[in-house]
């Protein structure tokens, strides 16, 4: 699953943009960018008047969209038999590659379908332009470990509260109101929390507890 791309590649003692960057610096006013770093230790690449996130190795969080519509496609033989008009991409980032399967490396990506290497650099490139971007700071993952092990901790109060029907249900709630808030904030702020490490947690202290205690009862039932 693809979800992120390398923004600068460094070769010696310098540092290159992708494709994708490198084309939306080229059509930007002011080319020239700088880094910085704000105060969630998030690095950034500004120019122009985009702001560009990366995560600590330098890559970039691309936004699938699932409207195919988004970013339109062109077919080459209907450029070449002019049945294109010059005004269908006047003023457009246009993106020249191969779309047919077999002909590209093909990536599975999280809007559920597979995208060759061209439509990759295109989303990355739109991504940019829309600021439309994923925000991973590292103070999150700190946010999700200090959330897992309150959550924990509450469920393993339940575990010796209640038996094994109410804490299933109390750990399903759990799972699902934490992914449905992880929905709302990405949804409202662009900032990512990924609701598997919670979810984790509750499922291994929900079930391994719980059927510990079936398992002795069954077993002093049985003498």
């Amino acid at each position: 699953m693809l979800r992120r791309i390398p923004l600068l590649i460094r070769y010696g003692e310098e540092f290159y943009p992708n494709l994708a960057l490198a084309t939306v610096t080229r059509a930007s006013k002011s080319p020239n960018g700088r880094f910085i770093r704000n105060s969630h230790g998030q690095k950034s690449i500004h120019f122009d008047h985009y702001t560009v996130p990366m995560d600590s190795r330098g890559n970039l969080f691309i936004f699938f969209s699932k409207n195919d519509h988004r970013i339109p496609h062109v077919s080459a033989a209907d450029v070449l038999n002019g049945r294109i008009t010059a005004d269908a991409i006047q003023d457009k980032l246009v993106f020249v590659g191969l779309t047919a399967s077999g002909l590209s490396q093909m990536y599975q990506t999280p809007a559920g379908r597979v995208s060759c290497a061209v439509e990759i650099q295109a989303q990355a490139a739109e991504t940019i332009v829309s600021n439309s971007h994923i925000k991973r700071y590292p103070t999150v993952i700190l946010t999700e470990i200090a959330l897992t092990l309150m959550l924990t901790g509450l469920f393993c109060l339940c575990i010796a509260r209640f038996g094994f029907f109410t804490n299933s249900l109390i750990g399903t709630l759990g799972m699902l109101g934490f992914w449905l808030g992880s929905v709302q904030v990405f949804q409202i702020t662009g900032i990512l929390f990924s609701p598997l490490l919670p979810a984790a947690a509750l499922l291994v202290n929900g079930i391994g507890p719980d059927h510990l205690q079936i398992l002795a009862a069954a077993t002093g039932c049985q003498e």
